[in-house]
């Protein structure tokens, strides 16, 4: 009876796998199935896999059908073990009609309530042995039967927007970044044209290099942990000792080459002092990965939501992630292995360079991006930043003119159509961007410092030196 059980599970194991995968009489097939079925509903190691793919499939909106899903399972290193190519195709053979699909679910829906009550019951049984008090042994008897009346489907209409409207789980986060209003007839308010993300989703920041893409994905991180949000900063390039001169100097607003080289004016270490100790208090934590390939940004990423409970986490930049592959391939399973580490529990800005052709033409697009079909494919919003019409300089303490700051184009696209652009600075030596023609308002006006009060530099110390303009942003 239990073989026939078995064989009788199997079947509609391959019969729901197949009308996933192939459509049969209805191509939505695998929506309508992601919603009944559950990962535990699966016995057969080999349709765990498949279908936790397939789940990963329709949760990032992607197509299902045999060609992705087979993508998908050599990305994640499972395509032998489900059988390969020919399982896959094998299964088209299981395809039932759509009345019969309705008992397969059913089948396999009832089985899983049973073995989640049997599971349940032992720790019932095992209590009540080992002399637990008997309201122990009631609750979990209780829960055991509550295994066997679970519901059929998902969570009840409404119930999502009221875990986002209360901010649970599944709130979303919103980046507050704004301006001072309008100024040229531009918008400044780049969080309101952004939105929110909501767990799981991953926004892209791509640009030349030397735009400003590491300025803006900071911004974004210091605003998020200013209000509060656990944030997590995965940098394959610059070390934590850098970025935080950058925090550093951005909440001070004090140039990071005085920082490095403690040559302050009057008032500036005082100021660099307050932001210190403001940066030791924010929910904001660096793991540096020079030369991390896919499966070590996952790790971090999912040692900082074990760790730390972040709810954001930047990561600078994809093509930097090591990979033996092709450079498609290695951006394919490093978005994938991205993906899988957040789960529901926190959404990513991920940064992104641009091909020649973008960094040459000045106004780059979202197909410039290197690996565009992949990146764009996954993201749920592409943030493209590229040079504006202005740029400004000031006199250093060398006597000579520098760049102080650059205007920079933010278009922000969503669900594959434009949504908006905003103009904003990369103040260069603040390492920052910030939308509008304003410092953050966190900045306070600083006093005009008359030429004799300068600290007048040593020009035989190259500490006293302003960095090179071809010091990338």
């Amino acid at each position: 009876m239990a073989d026939v059980e078995r064989t009788s599970r199997e079947e509609s194991e391959r019969a729901v796998l197949g009308a996933a995968i192939h459509g049969g009489q209805d191509d939505k097939a695998h929506e309508h199935l992601r919603d009944l079925l559950p990962l535990d509903a699966f016995v057969v190691p080999a349709h765990v896999r498949l279908w936790q793919a397939i789940c990963d499939l329709v949760d990032n909106g992607r197509p299902c059908d045999s060609a992705s899903l087979c993508d998908e399972l050599k990305v994640q290193g499972a395509l032998e073990i489900v059988g390969g190519p020919a399982y896959l195709q094998s299964l088209y053979d299981a395809i039932p009609v759509i009345l019969e699909l309705d008992r397969h679910v059913e089948i396999l829906v009832d089985a899983m309530r049973g073995r989640r009550w049997r599971a349940h019951q032992r720790l019932a049984d095992a209590a009540l042995q080992e002399g637990e008090p008997l309201s122990t042994v009631r609750r979990l008897d209780d829960e055991a039967a509550a295994m066997l009346c679970s519901p059929d489907k998902s969570q009840p209409r409404g119930a999502c927007l009221e875990a986002v409207r209360t901010r649970g789980v599944t709130s979303p986060v919103r980046v507050e970044m704004g301006g001072r209003g309008q100024e040229d007839g531009r918008s400044t308010d780049l969080g309101h044209v952004i939105g929110a993300l909501f767990p799981g989703q991953i926004a892209l920041v791509a640009g030349p290099t030397g735009i400003g893409k590491t300025a803006a994905l900071m911004s974004v991180a210091l605003v998020n942990a200013m209000g509060g949000t656990p944030v997590g900063f995965i940098p394959l390039e610059e070390s934590q000792e850098e970025l935080e001169v950058r925090e550093g100097s951005a909440l001070s607003w004090v140039d990071q080459w005085r920082i490095q080289a403690h040559r302050y004016l009057p008032g500036q270490e005082e100021r660099v002092a307050r932001a210190n100790e403001l940066i030791r208090r924010l929910p904001l934590w660096f793991e540096w990965l020079p030369g991390g390939n896919s499966r070590d940004v996952a790790s971090a990423v999912r040692d900082l939501i074990h760790r730390h409970k972040v709810k954001l986490v930047c990561i600078d930049y994809v093509q930097a992630i090591g990979g033996s592959e092709s450079e498609y391939e290695n951006i394919r399973s490093s978005i994938g292995a991205i993906e899988r580490a957040m789960g529901r529990d926190c959404c990513c800005y991920l940064g992104s360079q641009v091909n020649r052709e973008g960094a040459k033409s000045g106004s780059p697009e979202v197909h410039h991006m290197r690996g565009a079909g992949t990146l764009e494919e996954r993201a749920r919003k592409v943030i493209v930043l590229s040079k504006g019409n202005k740029e400004e300089h000031e006199i250093g303490d060398d006597g000579k003119q520098h760049l102080a700051r650059r205007e920079v184009r933010v278009a922000v696209k969503k669900n594959k159509g434009e949504e908006g652009e905003v103009y904003g600075w990369v103040h260069r030596q603040k390492g920052i961007f910030w939308p509008g023609y304003a410092p953050p308002p966190w900045v306070e006006p600083e006093a005009t410092v008359e030429p004799e009060q300068r600290m007048m530099p040593d020009y035989n110390d190259p500490a006293d030196r302003l960095p090179d303009d071809g010091v990338t942003f």
